[in-house]
């Protein structure tokens, strides 16, 4: 067991090598999980200006720019992000489910919530309904922004967990 440990920072050392751009994208990835979205902002975006195909990616950046309060500008980038993915792409549905987050920054918490209450991503049900029932108590509470964008994200988590279960996938984790 120790020297499979001892293992691990060589694996890390040859995929940082081995795969250059992805390190900014984790290290965007990291600085959003550890509540800094102004450099995961900075970070998705000098990943995007050497591969700028990448949906994922702008999924992403949508994602930190609601979690830096720049509602205007992650509508912006999740709705020229949707054409570029398919209806049953779960990146579709994580880009949907980001895109009435916005709506936090013109009608607040309640006009968020009102969108989330007819979230339905095609070819994932329980994805859908797990939102909705969260987005539905949540509504009936005077919550701020902040707690209505951390219920919707664990919301959003337990329906990839659920809906895995019923597809029947394994449960990797579809991030970075």
């Amino acid at each position: 067991m120790r020297r499979l440990l001892s293992c691990i920072p060589f694996v890390f050392l040859i995929c940082a090598l081995a795969l250059p751009g992805c390190t900014t994208r984790m290290q965007a990835s990291m600085a959003l999980a550890q509540n800094d979205p102004g450099e995961a902002v900075r970070l998705y975006r000098q990943f995007l200006a050497q591969h700028p195909e990448s949906v994922r990616t702008r999924v992403q950046l949508g994602k930190a720019l609601i979690h830096a309060k720049a509602y205007a500008e992650a509508e912006q980038e999740l709705k020229k992000t949707l054409p570029h993915l398919p209806p049953g792409m779960p990146e579709s549905a994580e880009a949907r489910f980001y895109l009435a987050l916005t709506e936090l920054g013109k009608s607040g918490p309640q006009g968020a919530l009102a969108r989330l209450m007819e979230f339905r991503p095609v070819r994932a049900p329980e994805l859908g309904r797990e939102v909705r029932l969260e987005a539905t108590r949540a509504s009936v509470r005077s919550l701020e922004a902040e707690e209505v964008l951390r219920r919707m994200e664990a919301a959003f988590a337990r329906g990839q967990r659920l809906q895995r279960l019923e597809d029947g996938r394994p449960f990797l984790d579809s991030d970075d």
